[in-house]
């Protein structure tokens, strides 16, 4: 894209490109013979991806373009990863969500029923009740649970 263009400037044109949803995923270099700085830094604020000035150097244009492409697939891989490790923390989420209900819901059946006053009203925590079974695989003395301030003996 020109800057220096009949009507529409390529500044002007370049913002348009970049603001319309359907033509803002094309990249826009402009070459021009402006070589200031201030044109420059214009143009990267209208939207454009690269500016290359007049005479230009086809090696370095080239080399530009596939940089462009380059960043734009890896753009693009980017962003499908982030996609699947969202769709993956969701799923995981759900799943922790019903295990966790599952769990609640059998810590509700096997807890006995508090007699007189509740443990919460006398102050005091009730911890889970977990059966001795559980730890006979694990631990070198069955039928009870392992110490976590020892070091296991294994």
């Amino acid at each position: 894209m020109d800057i220096v263009m009949p009507g529409l400037n390529g500044f002007q044109a370049t913002r348009q490109l970049s603001k319309d949803a359907e033509t803002s995923h094309i990249p826009v270099i402009i070459v021009t013979t402006k070589d200031q700085e201030t044109d420059k830094v214009w143009g990267k604020r209208q939207g454009a991806r690269d500016y290359l000035t007049k005479p230009i150097n086809v090696g370095i244009a080239r080399q530009r373009i596939r940089n462009l492409i380059l960043m734009d697939r890896l753009r693009k891989e980017v962003e499908a990863q982030r996609d699947h490790l969202e769709d993956m923390v969701k799923a995981r989420t759900a799943a922790l969500s019903i295990a966790a209900s599952l769990f609640l819901a059998g810590q509700l059946l096997r807890t006995p029923a508090p007699r007189g006053r509740s443990a919460a009203a006398r102050g005091r925590v009730v911890p889970p009740v977990v059966p001795a079974w559980r730890y006979s695989h694990r631990h070198p003395f069955p039928g009870r649970a392992p110490d976590p301030c020892r070091p296991s003996a294994q």
